[in-house]
């Protein structure tokens, strides 16, 4: 039973993939495609789970499957159009879809009557009426309940010479027919002489015995072998041509079945990787095997210009864990599609809920990031998106108005940009009202004060936990916990979330996030005898500082001159609060780019050099703290925090600004 368990999690994993394809497919027929290749590709996609789900006995997901795809071979035989009355109930079945094999997989909670529902749908999409077998509600035992009393039903099983090739096992397929009513089998056939059997050929013939089973459960149960055996004796009955399982490596982001301690089941992850990206890590381990056994024979033999010998063998090895890194992160890279492709979906059905009429507009979704950066995005972007058509893009009639087009557009955006990805979130509504976010921060107490605030500080306000402009509760907002997890999410993932708004133009999210969570391209420098990284994406040069270059404003912020511009000037030692001066004040800065404030200069003592670092969180391993974007380990033993320099420069503009408050009010 344990291989029938290997291949249930095969089936698992492929369902995820099929189950995003549909999406995607649905997707483009929502935009107008609806040629006959994506008709037949979605037909494909739903008749795959439908087959494997029998073939397990997973009898709710497979007759539910089989209504599904009973309508798409109406669509693609164009007796049923595919339309705005077609296609939410194409995008409800497909979330069903999903619930059906979560519940077959972890036996998670099932909507019944929801199942009920769009099942109803479905058949009064194609003018039938629902049979009782294919609506029933999911049996946890994973047996189909006896249909009425009838003739038992024999059906003679004939494996062809593919049988074997196309992934298919005998003893598989009895004993999924033992769950579906199976009661005796015979079995005909002759083994052949040894030197001449054939190990990839089945020679035998099974006539199966089912007592009492449902004709469309034995229909739904054997067309997964069409195009692999000869079968007689299935009633026929006027259902969808079939097609046969598509079997295939593990989806990325599949969720599989493992044991986890007796405590429950869990989920390992798994990814879809190019077998290039395999090869060249594969290579590359090779490689660095053989340098190292180079650098220990010169250890082991000393002798004259031994010196040249090992620095040789030592830069060639730190070449090749350089490229080693390099593999490991192309292999754990993934374009963001999987997280953007989901945000459509949620676009319609937030409009249907809200009753506005809003699109979607979806660029850069092959833009490569972390997978676990993917993960982890989905819950943010969503909050984002709801937040922007419940507050942000108005009703049709309030839109025309004010001389806009009747639906709202939002555009969802990714680029690489150094060492980061930037993902912008835009829409085109009526902007942030900063009159009632400081009247609900104030009502609610999450301000002390409205003096002194700036139209940026206003803004990110809406990040605050417990705020909402909300008048009451709904499905979709009122709790004031939407941007607030937002902001704790990006930030958990070492990045920031910017808001710029325009009155009665619309408003703009930007999320800045790295690239990778483990290894970081980092500037190490040296500030009051400690040592710091730099992310080396931010620095643009380092610049001597001299009296003819620098100005001091009567507030004590310092200015250096470059190139014609003026940058202002931090110093890194009073940011931290160290008590100890810096010997090289007044002479060495770096320049570094920031998405908040754009380009500054930064006192330092020394420049280190440039290094590769693997990034180590601070919070699960002590607790976050504000600028430090993490920690690393240098080559000398030491550790080294990581900064995060615009929440350093935000951290000081909070304090200059209380400063100046408090000699105010003391004045």
């Amino acid at each position: 039973m344990d291989q029938d368990e290997d291949y249930k999690d095969l089936f698992f994993t492929e369902c995820d993939e099929l189950l995003a394809e549909l999406q995607d497919h649905l997707t483009l027929m929502s935009s107008g495609e609806h040629g006959r290749d994506i008709v037949d590709a979605t037909f494909r996609a739903v008749h795959s789970v439908k087959g494997g789900a029998a073939a397990f006995g997973l009898d709710a997901l497979t007759g539910f499957a089989h209504r599904f795809e009973a309508v798409m071979d109406a669509c693609r035989a164009g007796r049923l159009d595919v339309d705005d009355t077609t296609l939410p109930i194409l995008f409800r079945a497909s979330d069903m879809m999903q619930e059906l094999v979560e519940h077959s997989r972890s036996d998670a909670p099932l909507r019944d009557e929801v199942l009920q529902q769009i099942t109803r749908s479905l058949d009064a999409l194609v003018g039938i009426e629902p049979e009782p077998s294919a609506v029933a509600t999911a049996d946890t035992t994973g047996q189909t309940p006896p249909a009425a009393d009838g003739e038992p039903i024999v059906v003679t099983f004939r494996p062809e010479p593919n049988f074997l090739a196309c992934a298919h096992d005998p003893l598989r397929m009895l004993r999924g027919a033992r769950r579906i009513g199976l009661t005796e089998v015979r079995v005909a056939g002759d083994l052949p002489p040894l030197e001449d059997l054939d190990p990839m050929v089945c020679p035998w013939t099974w006539h199966l015995t089912f007592a009492q089973a449902e004709p469309s459960v034995l229909r739904d149960f054997f067309s997964i072998y069409d195009l692999s055996a000869r079968i007689d004796g299935v009633p026929t009955a006027d259902a969808p041509a079939t097609l046969p399982l598509r079997t295939s490596q593990p989806s990325e982001g599949a969720r599989v079945p493992t044991t986890d301690g007796g405590t429950g089941v869990g989920y390992v992850k798994s990814l879809r990787v190019p077998l290039d990206r395999i090869d060249r890590l594969v290579n590359l381990v090779g490689e660095i095997v053989i340098t190292q056994a180079a650098v220990a024979q010169v250890l082991s033999q000393p002798r004259h210009g031994v010196e040249d010998t090992l620095a040789h063998s030592i830069e060639a090895l730190s070449r090749q864990v350089r490229e080693m890194q390099d593999s490991v992160m192309a292999i754990r890279a993934q374009p963001i599609k999987s997280a953007f492709s989901r945000m459509p979906r949620i676009v319609r059905d937030l409009s249907a809920t809200l009753e506005r009429e809003v699109r979607i507009e979806v660029s850069g979704e092959e833009t490569e990031v972390d997978t676990s950066v993917i993960e982890e995005l989905i819950e943010p972007l969503t909050h984002m998106i709801r937040n922007a058509m419940d507050h942000g893009i108005e009703p049709s009639d309030e839109r025309l108005a004010a001389g806009k087009a009747r639906d709202g557009l939002l555009r969802l955006t990714a680029q690489h940009r150094g060492e980061r990805v930037l993902i912008t979130l835009e829409d085109d509504g009526r902007g942030l009202n900063r009159d009632k976010i400081v009247d609900v921060a104030l009502q609610r107490g999450l301000i002390p004060s409205a003096d002194g605030l700036t139209a940026e500080d206003i803004d990110n306000l809406i990040f605050l936990p417990g705020f909402s402009t909300a008048s009451e509760v709904s499905n979709v907002s009122g709790r004031g916990v939407g941007m607030d997890v937002v902001r704790r999410k990006i930030q958990a993932l070492g990045g920031r979330c910017l808001i710029h708004s325009t009155p009665g133009e619309g408003t703009r999210f930007q999320v800045a996030l790295p690239l990778t969570l483990a290894v970081l391209e980092g500037m190490i420098v040296e500030v009051a005898q400690e040592r710091y990284v730099v992310p080396l994406s931010t620095v643009i040069e380092a610049v001597q500082l001299r009296d003819g270059n620098v100005e001091r404003l009567h507030n004590g912020q310092i200015l250096v001159a470059r190139r014609g511009e003026y940058l202002p000037v931090y110093s890194l030692a009073d940011l931290f609060g160290s008590r100890e001066q810096t010997s090289a004040r007044g002479d060495m800065a770096i320049v570094v780019d920031t998405e908040t404030d754009g380009q500054i200069a930064l006192f330092v003592d020394a420049l280190i050099g440039q290094r590769q670092v693997v990034l180590k969180g601070l919070e699960e391993n002590y607790r976050a703290i504000a600028g430090v974007s993490g920690a690393t380990i240098l080559g000398d033993g030491r550790v080294a925090l990581i900064l995060d320099i615009p929440s350093l420069i935000e951290r000081r503009k909070l304090m200059f600004k209380h400063q100046s408050k408090h000699r105010q009010e003391t004045a």
